[in-house]
């Protein structure tokens, strides 16, 4: 019928909107994540940019917590955030899948914490230089876990809009912090700022999804 046919265009042309949209939070996402490696290249020598890079990925190590539990609750996000209220067993597990999650993220943080003297003498790399740089990395990689898979719902919720506009406030809350503490003289100005990007992100997105459907995960 022409109802359905005029139904099924507008669901079409939605839905390519969203693509285009989510290739574009990609691309931020892209940038953000390879940003602080090279803005790090430009203002330290290959040494100091060297320590930063084997500090920074093994404080990223706690990201692999957060892809591991993230990619189970896709589906059941998708049920939460449609409206579904009745869906009360998916809600339910996610908030399960967010609290293993947080206990699994924080053991792993102590447990990276407790080896990198380890990891320090395998590479021959004084820990006190690697110490600052991954407490940052580590720490902010841990924080997005508490924060819980925020993003991933707005995108579910078909918010990607407001999520794009979060990652311009977060690229202007990076470009502040960065210059307020370069200013200073720091290298740590580089993953301070990053660490603050990245979670103004997942916060304002927490806060939204507690405002607008009184939702915590």
């Amino acid at each position: 019928s022409t109802d359905a046919d005029d139904a099924l265009k507008a669901y079409v042309a939605e839905r390519g909107r969203d693509l285009r949209v989510v290739f574009l939070l990609m691309i931020i996402g892209l940038l953000f994540s390879n940003m602080d490696v090279v803005l790090f290249g430009l203002i330290a020598d290959a040494t100091a940019t060297g320590v930063y890079g084997a500090a920074s990925r093994f404080g990223m190590l706690i990201n692999v917590v957060l892809l591991a539990g993230n990619a189970q609750m896709v589906p059941h996000l998708a049920r939460v955030a449609s409206g579904d209220d009745s869906d009360q067993r998916s809600l339910a597990y996610l908030h399960r899948q967010v609290r293993v999650i947080r206990i699994a993220g924080t053991l792993l943080l102590l447990a990276t914490s407790a080896a990198l003297p380890l990891y320090a003498w395998g590479i021959d790399i004084p820990i006190s230089r690697l110490w600052p740089y991954f407490a940052i990395v580590a720490s902010s990689f841990w924080l997005q876990g508490m924060l819980g898979p925020v993003n991933m719902f707005m995108m579910q919720a078909h918010e990607v809009d407001r999520l794009i506009a979060y990652h311009l406030v977060a690229i202007a809350v990076f470009a502040t912090v960065f210059g307020v503490f370069y200013l200073t003289g720091t290298m740590l100005a580089v993953p301070l700022a990053v660490a603050a990007g990245a979670n103004t992100v997942k916060v304002l997105a927490w806060i939204r999804i507690h405002r607008s459907r009184d939702l915590r995960l």
